[in-house]
């Protein structure tokens, strides 16, 4: 149900944060490989630090919720 959410988001979320953001999020959740990736491996993946991924995901993460509060208004 979450990854049919997201797929949902997905196309306004384009528009609001870059594509490498968006892929981060996507890697770090699972959505590209069903696999929950740790902030050290996607510094690594994206070269930026596992504490600059952190704020990247949480940036995101706060972009998705405005864009739910938005569909469900």
């Amino acid at each position: 149900m979450l990854i049919t959410h997201y797929e949902k988001i997905k196309d306004k979320l384009a528009g609001i944060v870059s594509e490498r953001n968006r892929k981060l999020y996507e890697y770090r959740t699972g959505f590209t490989d069903n696999k929950l990736h740790t902030f050290e491996e996607i510094g690594k993946k994206f070269n930026v630090t596992p504490g600059r991924a952190r704020q990247i995901f949480a940036k995101v993460t706060h972009q998705i919720g405005l864009l739910q509060d938005e569909l469900q208004s």
